[in-house]
């Protein structure tokens, strides 16, 4: 059975940097990739960010033509996966 502990012994550890339970923070951004038309781009998109160290998540809202990344900049930079939808042949418009 696993150890069961109080809120007190979680927050000890967190101050000890049980990396366990490290906090990363986390950007969240919206990129406009007006070359988004369908699910392929969706699928092809998720592909080469999700694969990146530091990336969290990422969601295409095709419609709207989209992406939501939420990343740790301490790991990839925002310029970075623009270079990467980039060389997928989605370069970023603008971002917001």
């Amino acid at each position: 059975m696993p150890a069961q502990h109080t809120g007190a012994e979680l927050e000890a550890r967190k101050l000890q940097g049980n990396p366990c339970y490290e906090e990363r923070p986390v950007t969240k951004q919206t990129l406009l990739v007006p070359n988004i038309s369908c699910e392929h781009c969706e699928h092809a998109i998720i592909g080469a960010l999700s694969q990146r160290e530091g990336v969290e998540s990422v969601l295409v809202d095709i419609p709207a033509r989209q992406v939501l990344v939420s990343f740790d900049e301490r790991r990839i930079s925002l310029e970075e996966m623009k270079q990467i939808l980039a060389a997928e042949e989605y370069p970023v418009a603008s971002t917001g």
